[in-house]
């Protein structure tokens, strides 16, 4: 099969591709179910991975081309963007190639993906999740009452108010108390200096965002919250090297304010329909 679909997340659809096109039928088969979307009426966004593809011929380009021309005639088109995964030369000139013929019906954004800070070693699973977590939080961050322009670069920046950047936080806290955990390590006296009740402080106001959210449905003040304690987790977690730190209580006191974060941006992500990932 050249292309699967996967509706797990829908509006997001994320669609797999192999390495090849084996017959004409398989691409028709990949096309049919794109109209199908149509049909069904509903919104929604690709994300294409194409990072498996190597060896397609130019044909599919030009019936590519073809389609999208005809998919423009659409009095409305429910596709609303689309994100693509590239890693292969080749691949990237063919996709710039039916852009030049055609323009497509929605922005499209095409994400060379090992060239981000990002293990090109992540098995799939992984890769949709950071991918949904792109397109989710990009989703979500905007205040919904203002315009709202989709920006990769912006969007995949590990060190800016993105769901990478996010997701990069959490696992760092997993690997910091993982590392803590191994040193065996028991709370007597919480020690906490100016960095750790700064986060502190904002950890334990998920309540108050959770309920502004709802109230007003408007989920950007959720999902600036996340950004925001991933920001002062990441403070909390440079402030202090724990190699170099010698009271157990200290040791100890960190990795309670490690867990109440990881738990505190578990449930925040959850609430946003966003999976964190065990490892980036």
């Amino acid at each position: 099969m050249f292309a699967q679909y996967n509706y797990d997340n829908f509006p997001i659809v994320f669609v797999t591709f192999s390495e090849s096109i084996n017959s004409e039928t398989e691409f028709d088969q990949f096309l049919n179910e794109w109209l199908i979307l149509y049909h069904n009426r509903r919104d929604f966004s690709f994300i294409f991975d194409t990072r498996n593809m190597k060896n397609i011929s130019p044909k599919y380009a030009i019936k590519m081309t073809l389609f999208i021309k005809n998919l423009r005639k659409q009095p409305y088109h429910y596709l609303q963007k689309s994100l693509i995964l590239v890693n292969d030369k080749h691949i990237k000139r063919l996709l710039d190639f039916v852009f030049t013929l055609q323009s497509p019906v929605a922005p499209v954004y095409l994400w060379h993906i090992n060239s981000e800070n990002i293990n090109d070693e992540l098995d799939d699973s992984t890769i949709i999740q950071l991918t949904n977590s792109v397109l989710t939080f990009s989703d979500l961050i905007t205040n919904r009452k203002t315009d709202y322009k989709f920006d990769l670069k912006k969007f995949t920046n590990v060190n800016g108010k993105t769901g990478i950047y996010v997701q990069y936080s959490q696992v760092r806290a997993k690997k910091l108390i993982d590392t803590i955990k191994n040193q065996n390590r028991e709370i007597k006296e919480l020690i906490l200096n100016n960095t750790d009740k700064q986060l502190l402080s904002k950890l334990f106001l998920f309540s108050y965002y959770l309920e502004q959210s709802a109230l007003l449905n408007e989920p950007h003040h959720l999902a600036n919250y996340l950004y925001e304690i991933s920001n002062l987790f990441n403070q909390f977690y440079e402030n202090e090297k724990i190699s170099s730190i010698t009271n157990p209580n200290r040791i100890a006191s960190k990795l309670y304010v490690a867990n109440l974060f990881l738990t505190t941006s578990h449930n925040t992500m959850f609430c946003l329909g966003i999976l964190p990932v065990d490892e980036m």
